[in-house]
């Protein structure tokens, strides 16, 4: 083999230990949800996310998600909804007089296991749609009709978190962030069952440590030095010989 092919092939083999391995897509459903009302209301056992208003009640939903399992960096999450219908489980109906709303996704300080076991109260309704906010995304369709599929793409500040929740549980809130004062406002209505949102995520493993490269290295830089000393021997011998006539 040439030398530079020597040279070359630790050299090549050496960075590809450190390059991040490909980013799967992984698509979480959640394994809870639910929503509260403003006067606090609400019931451990009930999965309906109806969001909005429905004359003088509003109501926020949250989504608890599981993510047992996954680590890395987080690089990109999305938020989903499939169609729904009258016939329950699923997203429901569309129940707002308004041609589209605009459902919004929010940080949350309440713990993933108070909201799967006692959500109710003011504060926690408060607590749905008053932090960070994570994304935003708008659906439409007619009054008392089914839930059209929509989806949004989740920020860099919902990144940092559902990597820091990545191992165990993961929780957001959700309001629709453009009342107009109609009296009926909301959607998701008639919905039911665990898992109405999906959380799509793409993770990248960490990066293969510098040490786990080093031995490989080693082993091609020694073969080329091991080489160089061949190549040395050959031509001293060859001089001592003298030149070949045949």
């Amino acid at each position: 083999m040439p030398r530079a092919q020597v040279l070359a092939a630790p050299l090549l083999l050496a960075p590809v230990l450190l390059m991040p391995a490909a980013a799967p897509a992984l698509d979480v459903t959640s394994y809870d949800n639910g929503q509260v009302q403003n006067d606090g209301v609400s019931s451990a056992t009930n999965t309906n996310i109806m969001t909005g208003r429905n004359g003088s009640v509003e109501r926020r939903s949250y989504f608890l998600f599981d993510l047992g399992g996954i680590s890395g960096t987080v690089t990109g999450a999305s938020l989903s909804f499939a169609a729904g219908s009258a016939a329950a489980p699923d997203t429901g109906l569309y129940w707002s007089f308004d041609s589209s709303e605009i459902l919004t996704a929010f940080q949350v300080d309440t713990a993933p296991d108070t909201l799967e076991t006692a959500p109710g109260s003011v504060a926690i309704f408060n607590d749905l749609g008053s932090g960070d906010v994570f994304g935003s995304g708008a659906t439409s369709s007619g009054y008392n009709t089914d839930m059209n599929a929509f989806s949004f793409a989740l920020n860099g500040t919902a990144l940092a978190d559902i990597e820091a929740a990545l191992g165990g549980e993961f929780a957001l809130g959700g309001a629709l962030s453009d009342l107009s004062g109609q009296a009926f406002e909301s959607i998701f209505a008639s919905s039911s069952g665990a898992g109405l949102a999906t959380l799509s995520l793409t993770v990248e493993a960490s990066d293969v440590p510098l040490p786990a490269a080093a031995p490989l290295l080693a082993a091609g830089l020694g073969a080329l030095g091991l080489t160089a000393r061949r190549r040395r021997r050959r031509a001293g011998a060859a001089a001592q010989e003298g030149p070949r006539t045949t």
